[in-house]
């Protein structure tokens, strides 16, 4: 047999479950009845399987022939919690405001206002069980809509709306808060198609800017939306400037009524909460229009001899000058045994690079004449020359094993490169050896 998907608008929601059914146990119970249903298989030649749908926390919703056989008890367990009790109500505010998501005291918000009172969800994340019970008391708002996909409003509220995609079997897309000038470029990710009914998922509303951002990416896609679910309504006009675009408001809980929570269980005082009142009611928030989806990010490319012009370093101009007259941006590592074989090569590929990396402790054999032979190459056919030295000693040393020794590399080499590891004695070292030549170092940071 197979799963099948349905909207949950189609769901068969069962009763209220036990409080004493930890999340933990609603995942056992829901494995055990997918085993039941996988396990089932045919009810017989020519009779209807059976089929289901069910997240973690929801119930199955079926249809079975009638001789299917029937679900242990196990399954009836694995029950999303609706209708909520008050009691289980209370229980998440008093929870939220012990993991400080709702503080209290003088705050400045983004407007430049001061707040007695601060929600910030973003802390639930390390909550699980508390991230658990959000996402059911929100399902329990929106649990008989007629909906496809959810989109959570970026960033707070994706987990919200994950856990709800998990915990309820909720087909999910996502929006991009930044969306890249390169890959797929899309504003929406996801699996869907034009036409299809998505419920914007978000943790609180204050006056639905960040709802309507999310909202006008969706509906170039063609996604239709007619409804917001939160957690929290800070009652400041986010309904009213949301119905204004036709979207309906689903709030698990308005900021007055967790007020009226936290005042009968004595966490906060008659005069705090009068300040709190007072000021929603004098901070209504003005009518926020759509922001669109933040469009890719422009970047002028420069031409090579554009950057050239910006360069500060006189030898990363010259590359750059050689890339625009040569039209390339090659380089040629040249990994060979014998100086006879290197020069070979740099005469072959002279004309069509602008960089030549040589490994000069590799070759067979070296001195002044092959340094003085690659130097003539390098400016007759146009191109510099880069010794892979990766210098990585004391600064004494790297002294003479860059400007003297059998090598002696700054007499030939445009560029060199060091690990960064010894300190700041080999750059001085390096710098002592290179200065007033033309020569670039390019520091290994790993």
């Amino acid at each position: 047999m197979r799963l099948l998907g349905k909207r949950p608008a189609q769901a068969n929601v069962g009763p209220i479950s036990s409080r004493s059914t930890s999340f933990a146990a609603t995942q056992r119970a829901a494995g055990s009845a997918r085993a039941l249903l996988i396990a089932g298989g045919s009810s017989g030649s020519g009779q209807q399987q059976k089929t289901a749908v069910m997240g973690l926390f929801g119930r199955f919703h079926q249809g079975r022939s009638a001789n299917a056989p029937s679900t242990s008890s196990v399954a009836v367990k694995a029950t999303s919690k609706e209708p909520l009790t008050q009691e289980e109500v209370e229980d998440l505010v008093l929870k939220l405001n012990k993991i400080g998501a709702v503080k209290f005291g003088g705050f400045k918000l983004k407007s430049g206002l001061l707040s007695p009172v601060y929600v910030d969800l973003r802390v639930i994340v390390s909550y699980p069980d508390v991230l658990e019970q959000v996402s059911r008391m929100m399902y329990s708002q929106i649990k008989d809509l007629d909906f496809d996909i959810i989109c959570g409003v970026p960033y707070t509220a994706l987990p919200i709306a994950t856990c709800m995609s998990l915990g309820f079997g909720l087909p999910m897309v996502m929006r991009r808060k930044e969306v890249k000038d390169y890959g797929t470029k899309k504003a929406i990710e996801g699996a869907y198609t034009a036409g299809q009914k998505c419920l914007i998922v978000e943790d609180l509303v204050t006056s639905g800017a960040s709802v309507l951002e999310t909202l006008d990416p969706l509906q170039k896609e063609q996604l239709q939306v007619t409804d917001v679910v939160v957690l929290i309504d800070r009652e400041q006009g986010g309904a009213v400037h949301l119905s204004k675009h036709s979207l309906r408001l689903h709030a698990a809980f308005k900021l007055s009524a967790m007020l009226d929570v936290l005042q009968k269980h004595n966490l906060v005082d008659d005069e705090l909460a009068g300040n709190v009142r007072k000021f929603i009611a004098d901070n209504q928030t003005q009518l926020p229009t759509a922001t669109p989806a933040a469009a890719p990010i422009a970047h002028k490319r420069l031409s090579y001899m554009e950057r050239a012009g910006l360069a500060n370093n006189s030898v990363a101009k010259q590359c750059f000058e050689i890339m625009a007259r040569k039209r390339t941006n090659l380089a040629v590592a040249a990994d060979v045994g014998t100086a006879h074989d290197m020069l070979q090569l740099a005469e072959a590929v002279g004309p069509h690079i602008c960089v030549f990396k040589t490994h000069v402790d590799i070759f067979d054999r070296w001195d002044d004449s092959i340094a003085q032979q690659l130097q003539e190459i390098a400016e007759r056919l146009d191109f510099l020359i880069f010794e892979d030295r990766k210098f990585a000693d004391i600064g004494n040393t790297v002294v003479s094993q860059y400007g003297e020794g059998i090598y002696k590399i700054a007499d030939w080499s445009h560029i060199t490169n060091a690990h960064l590891v010894p300190g700041p004695g080999i750059l001085d070292g390096l710098k002592q050896v290179g200065k007033g030549s033309m020569r670039a170092i390019m520091y290994c940071t790993a």
